[in-house]
């Protein structure tokens, strides 16, 4: 067994940043059914334009080879600056090499240090796996963490769903009298900026979160602009659809994104309709919004991929009258620090 080196990678290096983004990107095709991870150029624009309400530190797992494992830690400073959230990954051939354990004890040292009390992570089960047998979940409950929550990560393939959307578009139009739907890209207009941060500030109070410590998120409308400039400067297009009720407000919204370098597919975001405005059909209405908007804005996109509690029966049924397929679950876990 080689000995393992965990280094700190320096934004300025290039080359250490493209390492440890191969990495990522060599484990991510390797582990994820729904591979997501971004293209060199856009992660790395994105990497190097600071982000005013969080930080990241980004580590590196060095034995005699190279670079053999990474770890980011996200850490908040305008909400929930008692979390800590990682993203941990070995390369498939150096598992089980100390690498993981060497990185994971490096980012709670630096959790710590920085007064976090939480560490949140996630762990990818295949659906033909037995949970309690998968190395990833063992590797984190013999490190102390627990499951606090369960995703379903599904896919929609457009090509093959998008013959339904009128129907479904219909059905939803029936109970949703006096609403109205609106979509954006990129940016928020004007006359609903107020309105869409005040939606952004309820969801982490809306959504079922299991036994994850997370506190909603308050969003001013500059913290909007900012992050629209971030994006887009790191080569992520929004598409954002939204309900406005009969006194204007808006009710609910769901938005996606797609990036540079990976068009052919998309991640929803976010979707949520305020309890005071359901019963409408909101939720089904907006996601087939969406579904046609994205295919005529970015009409290179052919599937979209979401994550959804198991719990969440309601927005798990509007996914499955889209066509939505689980591929694969994601369970949160995380560790109070002593």
């Amino acid at each position: 067994m080689s000995d393992i080196e965990v280094r700190e990678v320096d934004l300025a290096d290039e080359a250490a940043l493209h390492a440890w983004w191969d990495v990522g990107r060599t484990a991510s095709a390797h582990d994820d059914v729904d591979d997501f991870w971004p293209a060199w150029e856009t992660a790395y624009a994105g990497w190097l334009r600071p982000d005013p309400v969080r930080r990241f530190v980004r580590l590196g797992a060095h034995d005699g080879s190279g670079v053999v494992g990474i770890a980011s830690l996200q850490l908040e400073d305008a909400d929930n600056t008692h979390l800590a959230i990682v993203k941990l990954m070995v390369l498939p051939d150096r598992r089980g090499g100390g690498a993981g354990s060497a990185l994971l004890s490096a980012v709670e040292a630096a959790a710590r240090a920085d007064a976090r009390s939480h560490v949140l992570s996630s762990v990818t089960v295949p659906l033909d796996a037995d949970e309690q047998s998968e190395p990833s979940l063992t590797f984190a409950l013999h490190r102390g963490y627990a499951v606090a929550g369960t995703e379903e990560v599904k896919v929609a393939d457009l090509l093959a769903t998008e013959d339904g959307w009128a129907d479904l578009a219909a059905t939803a139009a029936e109970k949703a009298a006096g609403y109205e739907l609106v979509c954006w890209t990129d940016r928020a207009p004007e006359e609903h900026l107020d309105e869409i941060a005040r939606l952004y500030s309820r969801f982490l109070g809306e959504i079922p979160l299991g036994d994850v410590a997370l506190n909603p998120a308050s969003w001013s409308t500059e913290r909007i602009r900012e992050s629209e400039e971030r994006w887009l400067a790191s080569g992520r297009h929004q598409v954002l659809v939204a309900a406005v009720a009969p006194d204007g407000t808006l009710a609910g919204y769901t938005n996606l994104f797609v990036l540079d370098g990976r068009p052919e597919r998309a991640g929803i975001d976010s979707t949520l309709v305020l309890p005071e405005h359901r019963g409408h059909r909101l939720g089904l209405a907006l996601k087939v919004r969406l579904h046609q908007e994205t295919r005529a804005r970015h009409p290179e996109v052919t599937r979209i991929a979401t994550g959804n509690a198991d719990v969440n029966t309601w927005m798990n049924a509007v996914n499955d009258q889209l066509g939505y397929r689980v591929v694969e679950t994601s369970l949160d876990v995380q560790k109070v620090l002593s």
